[in-house]
């Protein structure tokens, strides 16, 4: 192997050692920071609508939670008292008309005989605005039957 032959560059106590061609340049040049940019940039905007879409699913559970304990108290409500309750303040378990993380504004109305719907609304001021498909999730019992909708992918985790 051949020795590196080095010049002295500098004056005095300051001197370095520099390899023949090298400029003591170091980085990136505009361009590769650039070309880094732009690369970033198209994979965001390919990435972007599908985290989009994944994370607007992700919130719906927010509001099929709200509509499954809303199920579970009407459940307890008509094993002590013969009846599904009418409101949810008779439930005494659901204390806010709003789902745990705030998405969905929570209703309950009497049904046809013996059964309710639950309804979860996207808040027009909140995240799930956007949600097109599933603005409103509901839960219809009758006769002890529970119906999902508007569609199966809104239950959906």
């Amino acid at each position: 192997m051949m020795p590196l032959q080095t010049t002295a560059v500098g004056a005095g106590s300051a001197r370095r050692l520099v390899a023949p061609g090298a400029s003591g340049r170091r980085g990136f040049t505009l361009v590769e920071l650039l070309v880094v940019m732009a690369a970033a940039g198209v994979l965001a905007a390919i990435a972007w609508p599908s985290f989009a879409s994944q994370l607007t699913k992700a919130r719906r559970a927010d509001a099929t939670s709200a509509l499954q304990q809303l199920d579970s108290a009407q459940a307890r409500h008509h094993a002590l008292h013969g009846r599904y309750a009418t409101d949810a303040g008779a439930l005494g378990t659901v204390g806010s008309p709003l789902s745990p993380q705030g998405l969905y504004r929570i209703e309950l109305q009497p049904g046809p005989g013996d059964g309710f719907t639950a309804i979860a609304r996207a808040r027009a001021d909140g995240a799930q605005a956007a949600d097109r498909e599933c603005t409103a999730i509901t839960l219809r019992v009758e006769q002890g039957f529970a119906q999902r909708g508007p569609s199966a992918a809104c239950w959906e985790r």
